[in-house]
């Protein structure tokens, strides 16, 4: 793994919990504008944001079918991002914007270049939120540590892919899913409904409401009370309350740990859970 994981820990983990929950409202207009304007995909990815390592931001796919336009969220800059062929022409500070005011910016772009607005695309789940962005403007240290954990991740995750791609029915990709702003990779084991057939859920997530931290997470997928969870070393552990998962939250990670390292040995573990291996 190239990226460091020194500043992940210049705080304690559970310090950017405050701009993780702004930042992941910041990103819902900008999930929306995909909604209103690319196919519908029956896995629900054309909402979904990639990690672009060059920009340090959250961006989405492509808007336009000449796949030129592009919205993100700059962790470095605090800003959401306009792009034209992958280049930022156009940014906004976040904490200059209240909700009212993104959406406007948000659909200004769009407009421009003949895109639909965000208001022709429903949302199928609600945040009980009202955004105070503004903030935002102290908290530049949170949110970029935040942007490192997506960052970190996103490496240790092309290492999983490296590592279990061929087990898949499929080509992996690392998306970030907005409504519970996870960014994660699902390796299906066996062809047909992806909910009903085996498949392992690995990822980070920055927090949520069953742990305010990030933490890395393993998911078999389907479980059942008969499945025997093994034994994990530590500093994973099982989750069994509302999700089955094998996790390693931050506070028991340091800096000089191996995560890529760590998710395999999730992996491996899940998949001996599902009755599949390498």
């Amino acid at each position: 793994m190239n990226k460091s994981t020194q500043s992940l820990f210049d705080i304690n983990p559970k310090q950017i919990a405050e701009a993780r929950a702004l930042v992941h409202l910041a990103c819902q207009p900008l999930s929306r504008a995909a909604r209103a304007n690319r196919v519908a995909e029956s896995d629900d990815s054309h909402s979904s944001f990639g990690w672009h390592a060059g920009h340090n931001a959250l961006v989405t796919l492509p808007l336009d079918p000449a796949r030129r336009f592009q919205l993100g969220f700059g962790f470095s800059v605090v800003s959401v991002l306009w792009l034209e062929d992958d280049r930022i022409v156009d940014r906004m500070h976040v904490a200059d914007l209240d909700a009212v005011s993104l959406d406007g910016w948000v659909d200004q772009r769009l407009a421009e270049v003949g895109l639909v607005s965000i208001c022709e695309a429903s949302m199928p789940y609600a945040l009980d939120a009202t955004p105070d962005f503004a903030t935002l403007a102290d908290m530049d240290r949170e949110v970029r540590i935040l942007g490192d954990w997506f960052g970190v991740a996103h490496e240790v995750l092309t290492e999983i892919i490296q590592a279990f791609g061929e087990l898949a029915i499929q080509p992996l990709s690392i998306r970030c899913w907005p409504h519970h702003f996870d960014l994660a990779v699902l390796i299906q084991l066996d062809e047909g409904d992806a909910e009903a057939v085996r498949s392992v859920g690995v990822g980070l997530s920055p927090g949520d409401e069953h742990y305010n931290q990030p933490y890395f997470y393993c998911s078999p997928w389907p479980v059942s009370e008969s499945i025997a969870l093994p034994e994990l070393p530590p500093p994973l552990r099982w989750h069994t309350q509302g999700f089955t998962s094998a996790i390693a939250l931050a506070v028991d990670l340091h800096s000089g740990d191996d995560f890529g390292e760590l998710l395999v040995r999730s992996v491996d573990s899940v998949l001996h859970t599902l009755g599949a291996g390498r």
